[in-house]
């Protein structure tokens, strides 16, 4: 996309909305097949989020908000993030209790 010439909002639109609908595919996946639902419906995730709104947002920011007390970064002049020190464990094994 880049070397096409789109604009980087345009860019970063598609890998987001590609992401989103990876992350509700696996949500539909993993209630489907822990018999959650029952078999052929679709449960209204979006309809339950926005129902919940506050609830989602403060979960996406507990998980921030912790993050940015072990992750120490540097941004260049064209805004590319420079990770500073050993963060991995922190992305492989995340506390997302809140979050459940």
């Amino acid at each position: 996309m880049e070397e096409a010439g789109l604009h980087p909002v345009i860019i970063a639109a598609a890998a987001d909305f590609g992401f989103v609908f990876l992350h509700r595919f696996i949500l539909h996946h993993a209630l489907a097949v822990g018999h959650f639902t029952p078999e052929g419906i679709i449960f209204p995730l979006s309809t339950t989020i926005l129902a919940r709104i506050r609830d989602y947002d403060e979960a996406l920011e507990a998980y921030s908000r912790e993050m940015a007390l072990h992750v120490e970064y540097s941004l260049d002049a064209q805004g590319l993030m420079e990770v500073r020190n050993e963060s991995l464990p922190w992305y492989r094994y995340p506390d997302l209790t809140i979050q459940a």
